[in-house]
């Protein structure tokens, strides 16, 4: 068969339901740059894509940070791209009630927070419900004769050293886990994998992999990439997990520190303290003064800072 590419963004424009204008962002799914470009199918290859899902109620640096480590570190794997999926209202909305929680976000402004000010590199964030929107891009990209894969990506918190790996969450057989966006229990404290229950613990890396001088390029630190191992879980052959370890010693942040500085009430200081923290904090402020001003008018509304 002959050897054929194709532009990954076109796929997924002709899977997607809804208008990309309506969030004030242009039709383009991924940037195109001067020092790279767009996430490209390659026919002679697994094509993988990371699936990122969660609440993001709201996305803060941690996730962001998490997704880039996730990517730059599966070059060996073929990993072309990212697509960031946003539980529904309601589902967020139940998760908040069941926790306690008052403060939530609506899903445009949660998509607004995650694509900032224009199109990604590589990260796409899809703006509607999953529903078929993975079975309808896998179809139509197989149907070119590509083949496709996706990959779930979750934080620490998926995994418990005493406890059996969770399989095929959100319908993919390989999952990846850092301890990038803060601590886990299953490395050790020089950010090693520790042994999995159930799992037997391998190299991660083809050792033809750095032969490769564009790859390398892409990998941006052999040793770092060197670093990722692979969990193989026992009784199967594609079950995996692929272990990503933080760069640097890990902060501890989440969303629930960013609400709590929302709901404090500290408008004066509200941009500074956010910083460190949010994703787009200056998007994410414009967003609590919208709601706060609806807030006047609505005291039943979804948005309640707390005070």
């Amino acid at each position: 068969m002959d050897f054929k590419t194709a532009d990954l963004e076109r796929y997924i424009a002709s899977c997607h339901s809804t208008q990309y204008q309506r969030f004030g962002i242009t039709d383009r799914v991924f940037d195109q740059g001067m020092t790279h470009v767009r996430p490209r199918l390659n026919s002679d290859r697994t094509n993988r894509t990371i699936l990122f899902p969660g609440s993001f109620n709201p996305p803060h640096c941690g996730h962001e940070t998490l997704l880039r480590r996730a990517f730059e570190n599966s070059q060996d794997i073929d990993v072309i791209a990212a697509i960031v999926l946003l539980l529904d209202d309601d589902d967020v909305e139940a998760k908040c009630r069941h926790l306690g929680q008052r403060f939530t976000l609506a899903k445009e402004d949660r998509v607004r927070l995650w694509r900032g000010y224009g199109p990604h590199d590589w990260r796409w964030v899809h703006d509607s419900s999953e529903r078929d929107f993975r079975r309808r891009l896998t179809d139509v990209i197989t149907g070119d004769g590509f083949d496709p894969k996706f990959v779930v990506l979750a934080g620490p918190d998926y995994i418990k050293r005493d406890s059996r790996p969770p399989c095929n969450s959100w319908g993919c057989e390989e999952t990846m886990v850092s301890d990038a966006s803060r601590p886990a229990d299953f490395t050790t404290r020089r950010h090693a994998l520790e042994q999995l229950t159930d799992s037997e613990l391998t190299q991660a890396l083809d050792p033809n992999y750095f032969e490769d001088l564009i790859a390398f390029v892409r990998s941006e630190n052999e040793k770092e990439v060197k670093a990722v191992r692979v969990c193989l879980r026992r009784g199967s052959t594609k079950g995996t997990i692929r272990f990503i370890p933080s760069k640097d010693q890990a902060d501890a942040v989440s969303s629930n520190r960013v609400r709590q500085i929302i709901e404090s009430g500290m408008r004066e200081t509200l941009r500074e303290n956010l910083e460190p923290f949010a994703l787009n904090p200056d998007i994410l402020i414009d967003i609590i003064h919208t709601r706060e001003r609806n807030a006047l008018s609505d005291p039943h509304g979804r948005f309640d800072t707390g005070s």
